[in-house]
Protein backbone atom coordinates (compact mmCIF):
# COMPACT_ATOMS: atom_id res chain seq x y z
CA UNK A 1 0.00 0.00 0.00
CA UNK A 2 1.48 3.30 -1.18
CA UNK A 3 1.18 5.62 1.99
CA UNK A 4 1.58 9.25 0.97
CA UNK A 5 3.83 11.63 3.06
CA UNK A 6 2.30 14.68 3.23
CA UNK A 7 1.01 13.93 7.13
CA UNK A 8 -2.57 14.62 6.17
CA UNK A 9 -5.42 11.61 7.02
CA UNK A 10 -7.14 10.26 3.80
CA UNK A 11 -10.39 12.65 4.35
CA UNK A 12 -8.61 15.79 4.76
CA UNK A 13 -6.35 14.77 1.71
CA UNK A 14 -9.57 13.85 -0.27
CA UNK A 15 -11.33 17.36 0.53
CA UNK A 16 -8.01 18.80 -0.51
CA UNK A 17 -7.65 17.23 -3.93
CA UNK A 18 -11.35 17.34 -4.32
CA UNK A 19 -10.48 21.05 -4.17
CA UNK A 20 -8.10 21.12 -6.74
CA UNK A 21 -10.16 19.36 -8.58
CA UNK A 22 -13.63 21.77 -8.74
CA UNK A 23 -10.83 24.94 -9.39
CA UNK A 24 -9.81 23.39 -12.66
CA UNK A 25 -13.24 22.58 -13.50
CA UNK A 26 -14.00 26.22 -12.84
CA UNK A 27 -11.16 27.24 -15.36
CA UNK A 28 -12.09 24.90 -17.88
CA UNK A 29 -15.68 26.60 -17.79
CA UNK A 30 -13.99 30.49 -17.08
CA UNK A 31 -10.03 30.88 -19.46
CA UNK A 32 -8.23 33.62 -19.30
CA UNK A 33 -5.03 32.25 -19.77
CA UNK A 34 -4.65 32.52 -24.03
CA UNK A 35 -4.80 29.44 -24.74
CA UNK A 36 -6.97 27.83 -27.61
CA UNK A 37 -10.18 26.33 -26.25
CA UNK A 38 -8.57 22.39 -26.78
CA UNK A 39 -5.26 22.87 -25.87
CA UNK A 40 -6.83 24.07 -22.51
CA UNK A 41 -9.20 21.71 -22.45
CA UNK A 42 -6.49 18.97 -23.28
CA UNK A 43 -4.16 20.24 -20.70
CA UNK A 44 -6.85 20.50 -17.55
CA UNK A 45 -8.12 17.05 -18.27
CA UNK A 46 -4.42 16.01 -17.49
CA UNK A 47 -3.87 17.39 -14.75
CA UNK A 48 -7.91 16.42 -12.97
CA UNK A 49 -6.42 12.83 -14.34
CA UNK A 50 -3.37 12.65 -12.12
CA UNK A 51 -5.73 14.33 -9.36
CA UNK A 52 -8.32 11.53 -9.90
CA UNK A 53 -5.39 9.27 -9.53
CA UNK A 54 -3.83 10.27 -6.73
CA UNK A 55 -7.26 10.32 -4.91
CA UNK A 56 -7.89 6.62 -6.17
CA UNK A 57 -3.93 5.25 -4.91
CA UNK A 58 -5.36 6.47 -1.29
CA UNK A 59 -8.95 4.93 -1.28
CA UNK A 60 -6.77 1.22 -1.44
Amino acid sequence: MMRPDDGMNKSTRLNALTKQRSAIVAKMMCPDDGMNMSTRLNALTKQRNVIVAKMMANEI
